[in-house]
């Protein structure tokens, strides 16, 4: 099972993202993002579980690069984690808010574009059903990667790369969006998305030299 790759060339201020097609795992063909008419608390608390899992998984990574055993176990974890999570959400049993905001971030690390597309989708579902600051930072987020691995200019400037040598990059924000809020984002410019969500951008670890990344 690969990865997402991204191959990034650095400038001096810049750098510049292109996905390398993957197949979805697990694939997320038809699915509709919507508010279940399960409201089980055992599920609520499965998905935090799972989002917990995530993030913890990505915190003993901080300040380093995985091994490249970790990073297999990383791998085979997250698509553990995004099929239950699919699931539930096929099954209508995503019902809160946090329930679609803490499958956001479990579909934000996703292998492939259609899942980081759904991730924005569950984030936007979560602003629906509460518009709060972490609801919108997570869907600048996703929004902002998917429009990254396709090789465009994010909106929110909420993305970047991390290089051993060059330290980090933001990727390029389109400057048509600049100072604009994500959808809903009342007062909320794009610089202000981007730093509340500093501390928790996601990491990117390198895996090789030459450019090659991970974004974890």
């Amino acid at each position: 099972m690969r990865a997402l790759l991204i191959v990034v060339s650095l400038a001096s201020t810049c750098c510049v993202a292109q996905a390398t097609p993957q197949s979805c795992v697990p694939p997320v063909d038809g699915v509709q993002v919507a508010v279940g008419s399960d409201d089980s608390a055992t599920v609520s608390a499965r998905v935090k579980q799972l989002f917990d899992e995530d993030q913890a998984a990505r915190e003993a990574f901080r300040g380093r690069a995985p091994t490249q055993e970790e990073l297999e176990r990383l791998i085979r974890s997250d698509t553990e984690r995004r099929a239950e999570v699919l699931g539930y959400l096929r099954a209508g049993k995503l019902a809160f808010y946090h329930d679609f905001y803490h499958a956001a971030f479990i579909f934000q690390h996703g292998n492939c574009l259609e899942h980081i597309k759904l991730a924005a989708e569950l984030a936007r579902q979560a602003m629906a059903l509460a518009d709060t600051r972490s609801a919108r930072w997570i869907y600048a987020a996703a929004t902002d990667r998917y429009l990254v691995l396709q090789g465009k200019p994010q909106k929110y400037g909420t993305q970047f790369s991390a290089n051993p040598a060059n330290g980090p990059c933001l990727y390029p924000v389109d400057p048509a969006t600049k100072g604009r809020g994500a959808p809903g984002v009342r007062g909320t410019p794009a610089s202000r998305v981007a730093q509340e969500g500093r501390g928790q951008i996601l990491r990117v670890q390198a895996l090789a030299t030459g450019g090659v990344v991970k974004l974890a």
